[in-house]
């Protein structure tokens, strides 16, 4: 199973090369959703010669790409890094876009607690002891399991033996492992899911300039309706029809690229509906949330060339990453997953701001200063989003996500992040499904 994903895109891209489009003139796609995984899937399939449309909700393209440039530098506040450089096709995608790239340093964090910055000594332990409790969690795991009680008994089981600096660094490292990098609670975690992804080796890196050029370069020359929200979509054997406020579309085939909580939401009718197995895996699936706090200060609070800080006394799972360090001037992004950013999401602009610096205030001892300017995320109440990607709830496993790469119908399929078994909650993934449902189409309409 592991490496399918790419190794059918990969495949795809080469079988389109080679072949010639039959009657490409007269067949029409409908993409629904221009995220990366519909562009990828469009993009392929114009280059191809057929007549592509694609129909999105918002305002712009992206999908949960979103550059902001509010303080006259860029922003993202949705996807952020491409992670893992060496083979990745965002990573090559992003040289033909020349879309300048720079590293994260992840040995560049201070982490601060009780008013000091922990040493280099408790820091390696902690991150040690949270690799253990990582490793022996995953190795229990079955099924059923929440990777929260699993690690929870193994917490109890060794923590106690830790000093209070090396424990409390584990506990960071592990907050950062889960809650910050599935933006879920760790009790909304299948055990077996944890760790379970295919990943790129090398750097992870961030646009300076916008992750926004990597979907502008994507649709270059496409036919995208935007303000497009798609209401009802009705499928058979002869082809497709899509209902909005737009009117009537009709098509041969039809992709559905929108997230994974906008499926679950209902808010597009499929008649005939998904099919049961689709459904179920629907039903083990569930959507994380990271939500994004950016600060613009006068000047700088925390020492120059930091990639990250974390604040050890925090109670919930918040990281903070200085952009200045990136040439963006004193910007700070603080990071918010799973409840957490759930309840950020609901709170104004003030509360907001001091719930993610009061942490980072207690920790490095000091008071901070209020910031000039505040942008914020909102995946959470999206409602062309639903959250940020997708994850796999105790009970569910994340092999079943092949399920969502079977057609919908003769004349339908589901392409994003959460039909990818490798590479699940990445741009990347969501590029290979859009490659790979490009191939399921060409192979219908060629068989025409």
């Amino acid at each position: 199973m592991r490496r399918r994903a790419i190794l059918e895109a990969l495949l795809a891209c080469a079988l389109i090369g080679r072949a010639a489009p039959a009657r490409a003139s007269s067949a029409r796609v409908l993409v629904i959703g221009a995220g990366m995984a519909g562009l990828s899937a469009a993009r392929q399939l114009a280059d191809e010669g057929f007549k592509v449309t694609v129909l999105e909700a918002r305002d712009r393209i992206g999908g949960r790409i979103h550059t902001d440039r509010t303080f006259g530098s860029a922003v993202d506040l949705g996807a952020a890094w491409i992670h893992g450089t060496e083979g990745n096709p965002i990573a090559d995608l992003a040289r033909r876009a020349r879309a300048r790239t720079v590293a994260t340093d992840w040995e560049a964090f201070a982490l601060y607690k009780g008013g000091a910055e922990v040493g280099d000594r408790a820091t390696a332990a902690g991150e040690r002891l949270a690799e253990r409790w990582l490793t022996a969690a995953s190795a229990a795991a079955e099924r059923g399991d929440s990777l929260g009680e699993l690690l929870a008994a193994e917490i109890a089981r060794t923590g106690a033996k830790a000093d209070p600096a090396t424990l409390a660094v584990a506990q960071w490292m592990v907050t950062g492992a889960i809650e910050l990098e599935y933006g879920e609670d760790r009790d909304a975690l299948a055990a077996i899911a944890y760790d379970a992804e295919e990943a790129f080796e090398g750097d992870d890196v961030l646009f300076p300039g916008g992750y926004d050029a990597l979907p502008r370069l994507l649709a270059e020359g496409l036919e995208v309706r935007l303000g497009a929200a798609v209401e009802r979509v009705v499928h058979d054997e002869s082809g497709v029809r899509v209902y909005g406020g737009f009117g009537e579309m009709a098509a041969e085939v039809a992709v559905l690229a929108m997230p994974l909580g906008v499926l679950q939401a209902g808010r597009i009718e499929i008649t005939p509906g998904l099919p049961d197995g689709h459904r179920r895996t629907l039903a083990q699936l569930g959507m994380g949330v990271l939500e994004k706090v950016v600060m613009r200060f006068d000047e700088a609070f925390w020492p120059e060339g930091l990639h990250g800080l974390g604040a050890l006394d925090s109670l919930i799972p918040v990281e903070h990453y200085p952009l200045d360090v990136h040439g963006a001037g004193p910007l700070l992004v603080a990071l918010v997953g799973g409840d957490a950013a759930r309840a950020l999401a609901k709170k104004d602009e003030a509360s907001a701001v001091r719930a993610v610096l009061a942490p980072l205030a207690q920790a490095m001892g000091r008071e901070l200063p209020a910031p000039k300017q505040v942008v914020r995320s909102r995946w959470t109440d999206d409602p062309w989003a639903m959250g940020s990607y997708s994850v796999v709830r105790p009970g569910g496993d994340p092999e079943d996500r092949e399920v969502l790469a079977k057609p919908v119908g003769p004349r339908l399929w589901l392409a994003g992040e959460h039909t990818v078994v490798d590479h699940p909650a990445t741009v990347h993934g969501a590029w290979l499904s859009g490659q790979r449902v490009a191939m399921k189409v060409l192979a219908t309409l060629r068989s025409q």
